[in-house]
């Protein structure tokens, strides 16, 4: 194995600089290079949708998302954050499909943005 697989690119960390400072554009624009260097990195993966969430473009932060979900849904931070995108988006029936995953995670916090977002999205359907 090697460590360069398993690594966050360098303009990874140089994006959130650009997000720092509300320069959403130029941030992406890191990002875009840092899967280049390595495609696989969940931790950019997620500061990708941040950026998108940042910019109002919730379809696109959800898709990221759910690639994140699909391969790491105990990862607190991107799981949280696509319920919370799932949510603005009144995806009452996606939210409803991924509950057997949210239950087997068994993270009290997870659990509570589960519930308010299925609460938000089949309130606002």
């Amino acid at each position: 194995p090697s460590l360069a697989i398993n690594s966050v690119p360098i303009t990874t960390y140089i994006s959130r600089y650009y997000t720092n400072f509300n320069d959403y554009e130029t941030a992406l624009f890191y990002l875009d290079k840092s899967l280049k260097s390595n495609p696989y990195d969940i931790y950019t993966n997620y500061i990708i949708a941040r950026n998108y969430v940042q910019k109002n473009e919730f379809l696109l932060a959800k898709n990221k998302l759910q690639e994140i979900f699909e391969s790491s849904p105990k990862i607190e931070s991107s799981t949280i954050l696509y319920l919370s995108v799932l949510g603005t988006l009144n995806r009452y029936d996606e939210l409803l499909n991924i509950y057997p995953i949210i239950r087997d995670i068994d993270n009290k916090i997870v659990s509570d943005f589960y519930e308010s977002n299925l609460k938000l999205s089949k309130k606002n359907n």
